[in-house]
């Protein structure tokens, strides 16, 4: 009996285009259901510091981080053209990222933490989303880096968004093994 029922869970998870015969249970469990299989809860959470401004220092696991300064960056002089046809201007964060020494939880003292200026989205009252922006003379970029502990990186992150935007916040995504590090941060505009 249990043979068939597992036979029966099979069918239903090939047919529901499940390939991997390991996400499907061989015995009837509670975790079943009529459409299949129902996968495994995630372990990582999301760790996440809302709307703070800019200037304050935000920790998030083994990172401080930092946004201290937002401001508009002037495009270069064949950029203006293009931006003033579109209708768009730019805006740059100077990021500043400090990955401290081991804490309690030693999966976080593991590996190294990507730092990567396509980590950063930046939104605007109307809830569109805007990502970096190679354009623009805020220097030194934010380069992507690795970071082991008691290392740190800094550097500018540019967007291109609509002339007059406002309501401007920006999620800076850094992965780490228990999680993504969210810090939020509300410019002032």
């Amino acid at each position: 009996m249990a043979r068939a029922a597992a036979r029966l869970v099979l069918m239903g998870a090939l047919a529901l285009g499940c390939r991997d015969p390991e996400t499907v249970p061989t015995e009837p469990s509670s975790t079943a259901s009529a459409a299949g299989p129902v996968p495994a809860a995630s372990t990582e959470a999301l760790v996440e510091s809302r709307g703070s401004t800019v200037g304050e220092k935000i920790r998030v696991h083994d990172l401080l981080i930092q946004i201290d300064r937002f401001k508009r960056c002037k495009p270069h002089s064949y950029e203006k053209r293009p931006l003033r046809l579109s209708g768009t201007e730019l805006v740059g964060i100077h990021v500043r990222v400090t990955r401290e020494k081991a804490v309690a939880d030693d999966r976080l003292s593991e590996g190294w933490r990507l730092i990567h200026p396509a980590q950063a989205v930046l939104s605007d009252s109307m809830k569109e989303n805007y990502r970096f922006s190679f354009r623009g003379t805020c220097r030194p970029r934010l380069a992507a880096e690795r970071l082991r502990p008691e290392q740190d990186t800094k550097g500018w992150i540019t967007f291109e968004i609509p002339e007059g935007a406002v309501g401007l916040s920006v999620d800076l995504t850094i992965p780490t093994p228990v999680g993504d590090a969210i810090a939020r941060y509300n410019l002032a505009r």
